[in-house]
């Protein structure tokens, strides 16, 4: 698992999550979870927002590894000729 800061761009964040890099996860979680509880409160109020948000946050995870494996087969081919450029 890569060293994960504050630093850190979202981009490294969000991919290296979707890898299972829980502590880059945990990071982005952390660093737009006000906005998602304020969010939240918006839609269910003050007494469920932070449920919705820590919900929120966990299925948002296990949707992006979802994601990672149907684009795989198609960024394999090309990945590597990018990562030469």
């Amino acid at each position: 698992m890569a060293k994960v800061d504050h630093d850190t761009p979202d981009e490294v964040l969000v991919v290296a999550g979707m890898l299972g890099d829980l502590g880059a996860f945990e990071t982005l979680a952390l660093r737009y979870r006000s906005g998602v509880v304020r969010a939240a409160q918006a839609i269910v109020g003050r007494d469920d927002a932070e449920d919705v948000a820590q919900d929120s946050s966990t299925c948002t995870f296990a949707r992006s590894r979802l994601l990672l494996q149907r684009l795989r087969p198609r960024v394999d081919p090309w990945a590597p000729g990018a990562a030469c450029c």
